[in-house]
């Protein structure tokens, strides 16, 4: 199961544990493993916000979700989710009818992740497959009786 679907309560409380621990006792031998875990705890937390601007994207609720994903990229800057949420910012604004706001999280989206989307989709749908699909038996054998 993915830990970022459940309730964020937990991950927060420990979040705060961490980040009391390294405040007060920034030399322990425990503050760089704590550190290590607040960085895991900050991306799961930003996945968790993503997951409920998708929750509110499938039910046309353009304006919360833009939210849920402005929320993100002012409160979790570093993690990977940042990226998600720039891209449910430009599809929420564009129809929710703010097209100035889609404009700019397009750009903000370009400038600093590039392309790397629309240039993997078009590898992805050029390429044809030279292979048949596996069957299940193969799959399941891992080709050992191809």
């Amino acid at each position: 199961t993915d830990k970022a679907k459940k309730d964020p309560g937990a991950a927060r409380d420990s979040f705060a544990d961490f980040s009391t621990l390294i405040t007060r006792f920034p030399d322990s031998e425990y503050a760089a493993d704590s550190r290590v875990r607040m960085v895991y705890l900050r991306n799961l937390l930003a996945k968790h916000e993503i997951h409920v601007a998708n929750y509110y994207i499938s039910r046309n609720a353009w304006l919360a979700a833009a939210n849920r994903a402005k929320y993100v990229v002012e409160n979790y800057q570093l993690t990977p989710a940042v990226e998600l949420a720039l891209e449910i910012m430009v599809q929420a604004y564009t129809e929710f009818g703010l097209l100035d706001n889609a404009n700019n999280a397009q750009q903000v989206l370009e400038a600093n992740f590039g392309n790397q989307n629309s240039a993997d989709a078009t590898a992805t749908t050029d390429e044809q497959p030279t292979t048949q699909p596996r069957s299940w038996f193969s799959r399941l054998t891992f080709g050992l009786f191809d």
